[in-house]
């Protein structure tokens, strides 16, 4: 089982590769794609980390944002918690109304062993897969924070997002 965590890992992490490509592009081909007649026409924002979380939270924020772009929270580690705010009914942050797992899911949830609880996630990951590509569910990223031997506080999470961390940086005195 380990095994094939660590492939499906592998997976994901190459495929946010290819989603940072594409993104890059884009991003790069844009003038270009403003002049083509295919009747797309999109605007990109770019929005500070220090008010994206705004976005996830507050409709009249959104407004009429169509896609947003996030690696959500490095620190849920338990996949159903994470899908049971993102991909089912009434999870705060569904915004989209997705409701192909409503099923499945207090199956998961109902369900004592593990392996049992396991193969649900895992069709439930598959059918988020299948039917909201591009959507990456339940994959773990890290932020990578290098801390030394001369600093401390530094946040290991999603915090500069919402709450002061740097007001915690400090020196060891090392």
């Amino acid at each position: 089982m380990r095994d094939d965590a660590m492939e499906w890992l592998s997976e994901a992490q190459q495929q946010e590769g290819r989603a940072k490509e594409v993104l890059d592009l884009a991003l790069q081909l844009r003038p270009q794609l403003d002049n083509l007649p295919l009747g797309l026409h999109f605007k990109l924002n770019v929005v500070p980390a220090t008010g994206y979380s705004n976005y996830l939270y507050d409709p009249a924020t959104r407004g009429n944002t169509d896609l947003l772009y996030t690696q959500f929270w490095p620190n849920i580690p338990n996949p159903l918690d994470w899908l049971g705010l993102t991909a089912v009914t009434g999870g705060t942050f569904n915004q989209s109304g997705y409701k192909g797992i409503d099923g499945l899911y207090p199956k998961a949830i109902g369900t004592k062993d593990e392996s049992a609880r396991a193969k649900l996630v895992v069709q439930m990951e598959q059918k988020l897969h299948d039917e909201t590509d591009p959507m990456l569910s339940g994959i773990q990223l890290t932020n990578d924070v290098w801390l030394g031997s001369k600093i401390t506080g530094a946040p290991a999470t999603f915090d500069y997002v919402s709450y002061p961390w740097a007001a915690h940086l400090s020196g060891t005195g090392k």
